[in-house]
């Protein structure tokens, strides 16, 4: 069964959706629907996201096409939705956490021991560089845990929209592991952006065990998310220590002792 199964109104689904997925109702208005719309309810904000979306603003909305369209209009909503611009270095997949990983009462700091002082660093994704990511608590400072990760090179691209499926991996095995939390791709159009949500280990664990792989929560064969971001974007499981070179030959600063990979 999904919530299709289960609502006749496409946008009480999505407000059941986001409780699912752990978010009350401020923190959907706060975070995740259109600013400047003030909704007094969430199913009143997911109403203006889609007539937002498919040209409908002011206009009647037209259910059967928000029925096909959920999956996209309850991601946009989501209040840990976020996404990283192709262009940018992969330690940038990191900062941007700061956007939603607040949710959590936690903040985000990345460092680059080779380029400390550069606005621009190394770009190539031919030779990476090590970068410092520390996790603080934001009422307290206080250090929950610290970092220095490191890409292989890719063997066959330098895309960065491949840097960051890798760069998720990692965070998702090191710093994020720590607090219960994963990064996941959301299954959206790519455009110039990565799509990133932060959510939940347990609760992704346990809407699988229920809707399924990538959680189909609206219809069987779409569903929302990947949980795999090495691999969900093609051609970046050909990462390998093969090509790694020599981060002090390179950066003229030796590698953070116990950097992973």
């Amino acid at each position: 069964m999904t919530l299709s199964d289960d609502y006749d109104d496409p946008f009480t689904a999505a407000v059941r959706g986001f409780s699912l997925f752990g978010f009350d109702e401020d923190t959907v208005i706060e975070r995740g629907l259109p600013e400047g719309h003030n909704p007094e309810t969430v199913r009143e904000g997911v109403i203006t996201s889609f007539q937002e979306l498919y040209g409908y603003l002011g206009a009647e909305v037209n259910i059967e096409e928000a029925w096909e369209n959920i999956e996209e209009t309850f991601l946009f909503g989501l209040p840990s939705r976020f996404s990283v611009d192709y262009k940018l270095h992969s330690h940038d997949l990191a900062a941007t956490l700061n956007t939603v990983i607040g949710i959590w009462g936690y903040r985000v700091e990345v460092s680059l021991p080779a380029q400390p002082e550069k606005k621009y660093p190394h770009l190539s994704g031919e030779h990476p560089e090590a970068f410092v990511v520390r996790l603080l608590d934001e009422e307290t400072e206080e250090t929950r845990a610290e970092y220095p990760l490191r890409l292989f090179p890719h063997a066959t691209e330098t895309l960065a929209v491949s840097n960051h499926g890798a760069t998720a991996a990692l965070l998702n095995h090191t710093l994020l592991n720590e607090i219960g939390l994963e990064l996941v791709i959301a299954n959206e159009p790519l455009g110039d952006n990565t799509p990133f949500l932060l959510l939940e280990q347990t609760r992704l664990d346990a809407l699988e065990e229920e809707y399924g792989s990538g959680v189909p929560l609206y219809h069987r064969e779409k569903p929302l998310l990947d949980r795999n971001p090495l691999l969900s974007r093609g051609g970046v499981h050909h990462y390998s220590p093969e090509n790694e070179i020599d981060h002090e030959d390179e950066f003229r600063v030796s590698e953070p002792e116990n950097t992973v990979h």
